[in-house]
């Protein structure tokens, strides 16, 4: 982003890949790895596929429960774990206050 993105706060938006469910991405993400708990609200991301690349709310992801990936939520497409990567991680922080 360059510095008229910054002066006038315009930051990327990301969308859920199903509903499209739409998050803007604060202009300052954290680069470093979070612990993050909290209460699921299908209105905030669940991840982002590793394979696919595609990012989708709590809401239409589906959470298999079974182990080894017990609680975790996957890729409707790929059914690959979704990971937390610091762009959702800062989205997550921003509407968890």
């Amino acid at each position: 982003m360059g510095i008229f993105g910054r002066l006038f706060k315009r930051g990327e938006q990301v969308c859920c890949a199903k509903c499209g469910r739409v998050w803007k991405v604060p202009t300052k993400v954290d680069k470093g790895p979070r612990v993050f708990v909290s209460v699921p609200r299908p209105d905030l991301p669940a991840g982002e596929c590793p394979r696919c690349g595609s990012i989708y709310c709590q809401g239409c992801a589906p959470s298999k429960p079974p182990p080894p990936s017990a609680g975790f939520y996957h890729c409707p497409k790929c059914g690959v774990r979704l990971d937390v990567t610091p762009k959702v991680s800062s989205i997550l922080v921003t509407h968890s206050k």
